[in-house]
């Protein structure tokens, strides 16, 4: 079935990504945005409005802080830690911001990836059990998913 380049019904070209999403912006634009240098602000800085503003989460927690690192690779990476009602501990999450893996049709593309990780990455209760790592100096346990690892 061919797909329409437009800005609707477009199908991810991430190996992972097995559905089709109504969005606004075209495969280009998503391309464009994701290699921006301003890319990685962007999600960050949309990250920490969603928190703000009080959307839906799928579980109540709350973002302590969302920050950009950049890895070796040159790849923007989110590093957020966050309080969340299943975990006694704080929790940290790294993840690299250049695979979106699934977007939805929240506004501009880092809207959308800040909105899906805020979701489905940070309010669902998807970090390892207690005990899988340590908490580092700061009293935070990492869960990470794309980071360190360079490939």
């Amino acid at each position: 079935m061919a797909i329409d380049p437009g800005p609707h019904n477009l199908t991810s070209p991430y190996s992972n990504v097995r559905e089709t999403y109504l969005v606004t912006w075209t495969q280009a634009e998503l391309e464009a945005a994701i290699a921006s240098p301003d890319w990685g602000h962007l999600v960050v800085d949309a990250l920490n409005a969603y928190f703000a503003t009080d959307q839906w989460l799928v579980e109540p927690c709350t973002l302590v802080s969302a920050e950009l690192e950049i890895d070796p690779r040159g790849r923007p990476v989110l590093l957020a830690i966050y309080d969340h009602p299943g975990y006694h501990d704080r929790l940290g999450y790294r993840r690299r911001l250049d695979d979106p893996h699934v977007l939805e049709y929240l506004g501009p593309p880092a809207q959308s990836m800040a909105g899906m990780i805020a979701r489905y990455e940070l309010s669902e209760p998807c970090a390892p059990p207690d005990g899988t790592s340590e908490p580092d100096s700061n009293g935070v346990r990492w869960w990470e998913w794309g980071w360190p690892n360079p490939s």
